[in-house]
């Protein structure tokens, strides 16, 4: 079957991460994949270097024409049978180009992306208009069924990890070899992964800090990943009105997430709205104590005192307090059933069996 796949994430992400990992699986089991991407994307990168074909496209806008042409024709060079749109950048142009050849279509969708008024009326038309949508969590499906109504025919995968690159790891090691290099030793250390975003909560994670310094633990916070200067700027001028400055550290964008989770004591996902949350997933793996937002799709991962603590979003002192009621307790017992959890509900060999089984069900020829 020849598959294609659009994505529109310039730099790596849960959600890039997830769309390189299926299409690297599904082409191992002889599928015909191809990534029509942005220029010079990491998802781009990184899929020319395991042989998978990439078509570099930036369209100017949703309906470009020049660009909707160039789709049309790399469908049918390509003898392409279905496309999967997991970017909004692209869903205008990936459904005319597909309607218009007569080829299926799926539209993936990772965050909710509410809409208004007309806005919300067009994407009304759109969801209407595809074959099915995929939705990475429950909560997500639940808001689109509100917005756009119960006829969506939607199916709900979850994101997918490889477990084996999580396992038979050092560590120990390479948690001392980490903490030497940022100098942070014998420090309980907080983290928080993912793009710099407002809705990530980033401020509430310094702000928790802050707190718990006050409190006289010995306790950094690690911020790993990119976003906008202004977004960066925004914290670091909050990290220095709080007198954070050494407790504070970027680490800007991190390609092993395995070895900075290797650092981290504690992964912090304060986020304000989350589709699933890949970070979690990752942190879990390796056996992390988490604390995040009892929001979106984060529920549907951590089961609260069971292997991870939810609290409410916005909330600097809830989260502080959860911080420290781990610290105090002996916060890896949390853990113990963390590993059987993401093996039997988020390892990328379940993702991709349902995607099979998914083109089995509804375009017979998978």
């Amino acid at each position: 079957m020849n598959l294609a796949f659009f994505d529109a994430t310039p730099h790596w992400s849960g959600g890039a991460k997830r769309l390189y990992l299926l299409c690297r699986e599904l082409k191992n089991c002889n599928y015909n994949i191809h990534i029509i991407c942005l220029p010079g994307s990491q998802i781009a990168i990184r899929a020319k270097k395991i042989n998978i074909s990439v078509h570099e496209l930036k369209p100017i806008t949703q309906f470009g024409l020049i660009s909707l042409i160039r789709i049309i024709l790399i469908l049918k060079k390509e003898k392409i049978q279905l496309i999967d749109i997991n970017s909004p950048k692209f869903y205008w142009l990936g459904l005319i180009a597909a309607k218009l050849i007569g080829i299926k279509i799926i539209i993936t969708r990772n965050v909710p992306f509410r809409k208004k008024g007309i806005k919300k009326l067009i994407n009304r038309l759109l969801y209407n208009s595809v074959d099915l949508i995929i939705t990475i969590s429950n909560y997500i499906k639940d808001v689109m069924i509100a917005d756009y109504g119960k006829n969506l025919n939607i199916e709900v995968i979850y994101d997918g990890i490889d477990l084996k690159e999580f396992s038979g790891i050092n560590i120990e090691k390479i948690r001392t070899q980490k903490r030497k290099e940022y100098k942070i030793f014998n420090k309980t250390v907080l983290g928080i992964i993912g793009r710099l975003d407002r809705i990530k909560g980033h401020k509430v994670a310094i702000q928790s800090l802050y707190l718990l310094k006050q409190k006289k633990y010995d306790v950094c916070l690690l911020i790993v990943g990119t976003g906008p200067k202004k977004i960066k700027n925004e914290l670091v001028k909050l990290i220095t009105n709080l007198n954070l400055e050494q407790d504070v550290i970027f680490t800007d964008f991190y390609d092993n997430i395995i070895e900075i989770l290797s650092a981290i004591d504690i992964v912090l996902t304060p986020s304000f709205e989350e589709g699933l949350g890949m970070n979690i997933i990752e942190a879990l793996a390796l056996n992390k104590p988490v604390i995040a937002s009892n929001v979106g799709g984060i529920p549907e991962i951590i089961k609260n005192g069971v292997n991870g603590i939810l609290v409410k979003p916005g909330d600097a002192y809830e989260l502080a307090n959860a911080v420290e009621s781990l610290i105090n307790s002996g916060y890896k017992n949390l853990t113990q059933n963390t590993y059987e959890i993401i093996k039997n509900n988020f390892n990328i060999e379940t993702t991709v069996l349902k995607y099979k089984n998914i083109y089995q069900k509804y375009f017979k020829n998978g």
